[in-house]
Order: C-alpha cells, then structure tokens, then sequence
C-alpha cells in the first residue's frame, strides 16, 4: 500500500497532518502563526473513537426490512442533540416531552447509543522565540519531548528528540520539507541555507525588485505568506497582523492595503518622505493659446520604496507673448508615482532664442481632503520666443515597478 499523508488547512496555517501511522493537529495564537499546542493521536486510539451517531444508527437499523431510512434534516439535528445530551446525562425538558410524544423514554434512546471511547492523545506545549520558531516541546508534566536550535535564518543547528517525535514547523508560516530539506510557507519554498527564496514572488514587482528576497533582517522582520514582510509578532499586535495576511492571501485585501494595513498595526515608525523625479523630451508651441507635449521616465519613493514608472504629458495654455521649441525638462513632486491619470493646474514661462529655457510650477487637481501635490520643473532646449501663462496637464501614467 502506498504511503500516503493527508493535509488540512485552516486559511493558510497548516492544522492537521495525517498518515496511516497518526494524527497530529496544531492549535495556534489567534490570528498569528506562531504554535501553541500539539496534539498527536495514534490510528489504533482514532480507531477507538469511531462509531455511529445515534441519527446514523436509527437511519440504518430503523425501517423493518433492513434498509437505511432517510431522515429529514430537522429530524438529524435533533437527534444529534438528543445524544449530546444523553452522553452529558444531561437531557432537557424539552427533549423528554419530544420523547414523550412517541412513546419513548430517557432510558430506551440512551440504550441506543454506541459505545464511545476517548482516544488516548499526546499533547505537548510549544515553547517559540518572538517570531514564532519552535524552539522546544514540553509535555503537560513539564517533562522536555523535543527540543531544536536554529541559526537566525532558519537552519537547524542541533536537534533532541527524547520521545522520537517529528516537529516540522519553522519560521513563521513555513513547514519543513524532508525530501527537499526546503521550507514551505503556502505560496513558494525557502532554502534556509541560502537565505532567500527558490520560487519567485507570486506578485511580481510589486514585491520589489528582488522577487527572491527573504527578509534582510530575518531576526525582527518575518514572511509568514511569502508575500508581505513585516515586524515580527508581539502581543499587542500580532493578531491583526495574522488577519491582515489572511485576508491578502485570499484575495480579499489589496497587496498595498495590506502591507499600509500591517504598519499602522506596528505603532508609530518612521515614514521616509514621499516624492517623485522625472525626467522627459517634448515639443511646445504657444502664443495667445498653445500647448505642449512630452514623454519620459520617473521614480520615487512610494508605499514601498523605489517605484519605477513611464508617462506622457499633454498641456494647453494661455497667455502673452510667442515661444516655441523642443526641449529637455527635469522636474521633482512631492507626490509618488502611481499608475493612473494626473490633472494638474499651473504656470509656465518660456523665454530664448535658439536657446531657450522655461520653468513650470503644478499643482495636483485633486478631490477635497487629499493632499496637495506640488511639482516644480526647470527645461532647456532649442527654439525661441518668450510667453508666459497658465496652464493645465494631463499626464497617462505606467508603472512598470510600483
């Protein structure tokens, strides 16, 4: 027969690993992933456990000629109510007069009960380092089952296992994986020797430039999903810091909410100023009415650090005087750079011949209560002319790393 190991999930915490051999189930911290409990229980004692509920037992011995009846939904409920609380010795009131009303009694329905024996568990407590790493498992008797040292990246240095036991969870999130001697966290694999990743980032750049990378200071900072790292846990925020990641895995959160989700659980920090450089080449041609075109390149600091993006400027203006002429043009916002349609509002003044140079100052146009974006650009090029006005823009933005 084949070996075969069962696996059940909880979200994306591994719960419960059975084989032909045992059961061993995890019960963690709330809302985290780090371990609280471990409980194994052999196939002989599970064996022990089986047997027919009390709606099972009357749906396939009850009609007269041996063939399982079908019991209604309702009927199955209060069946199973019913022998809860028979086997609490507990049996309400309304229970004995629904009993009553077919003739029955506390006594003949408790005789119908299978015999039910508690399976013989073990049960040990993990003891974890602040991320949430195994570092030993106690018996209730406060007797030492398992203990493990690890290097900060997650290699085993040394292992004590005095009752044989099999203990395969790592850092946050990942399970140990023999056969490779990898560690798997749900969505790729991690080799603690190199430090990183084997599999790339299921979100592509939007996990920066390195789709490999593991946290650079795996001693504070953990990846529990393999998508968003993070502080590691703590008890004033580790729960919310579980639920945020939960909800990113499945989709149900944005990748960028999460991670703006996660630090602002974290306190306060240090945010480093938001800003945007660009530089691009147009052409420009305006007297009492005119208007401008460019293309170029920009990056900055967003949400999470470097941001690396594309766009094209379009412009119309009005004022006095004539200029026109190609150029290059340099220009620095307060803004980051994101994906999307910008409108902006502002002045600009051109003055030259041959060569020609203008500056450009912008406001964002944007919704009440956002915040105001400024940006300022200085260009030179050749062409001639002198025109000074308002203007307003519109700039198509593509972000190929955000």
């Amino acid at each position: 027969m084949p070996y075969e190991t069962w696996y059940g999930w909880e979200g994306d915490r591994l719960t419960t690993v059975q084989t032909s051999q045992s059961r061993i189930q995890t019960v963690y911290a709330a809302g985290s992933f780090t371990p609280l409990v471990r409980v194994e229980t052999e196939a002989a004692e599970q064996a022990k456990a089986q047997h027919r509920s009390l709606a099972e037992r009357l749906s396939q011995e009850g009609s007269e000629d041996g063939r399982e009846v079908q019991f209604p939904a309702a009927l199955t409920a209060m069946l199973d109510r019913l022998e809860g609380e028979l086997r609490r010795n507990a049996v309400s009131e309304e229970s004995q007069q629904w009993l009553a009303g077919f003739g029955l009694t506390v006594a003949q329905m408790a005789g119908q009960l299978e015999p039910y024996d508690e399976p013989e568990r073990k049960i040990h407590l993990y003891h974890c380092d602040h991320r949430g790493l195994p570092l030993a498992l106690v018996s209730p008797d406060n007797t030492l089952a398992w203990r493990a040292e690890y290097d900060e990246w997650g290699n085993q240095l040394s292992e004590e296992s005095p009752e044989h036991l099999e203990q395969q969870i790592r850092l946050p999130g990942q399970q140990y994986d023999e056969e490779s001697g990898l560690h798997y966290n749900r969505h790729r694999y991690y080799d603690p020797g190199l430090g990183r990743y084997i599999t790339q980032d299921p979100i592509g750049l939007r996990g920066g430039l390195n789709s490999y990378k593991y946290p650079l200071d795996p001693v504070s900072r953990v990846d529990p999903l393999g998508l968003i790292d993070f502080p590691g846990y703590n008890t004033s925020w580790g729960n919310s810091v579980g639920g945020i990641s939960n909800e990113v895995s499945k989709g149900d959160m944005s990748y960028g909410d999460g991670a703006r989700a996660i630090q602002e659980q974290s306190g306060p920090h240090y945010s480093p100023p938001i800003f945007s450089v660009s530089a691009d080449g147009g052409v420009s041609a305006y007297g009492i009415f005119g208007g401008s075109v460019s293309a170029g390149i920009t990056t900055g600091n967003g949400d999470k650090g470097l941001d690396i993006c594309v766009y094209i400027t379009n412009c119309q203006g009005a004022g006095t005087g004539a200029a026109g002429g190609a150029s290059i043009s340099g220009s620095v916002s307060n803004a980051p750079p994101g994906s999307g349609v910008s409108y902006y509002g502002g002045a600009t003044t051109d003055v030259g011949f041959l060569v020609n140079g203008a500056a450009t100052v912008l406001t964002e146009l944007n919704k009440n209560g956002d915040p105001v974006h400024i940006s300022t650009g200085l260009s030179g090029g050749v062409g001639g002319g002198s025109f000074g006005g308002l203007i307003t823009c519109q700039q198509y933005t593509k972000c190929l790393v955000n």
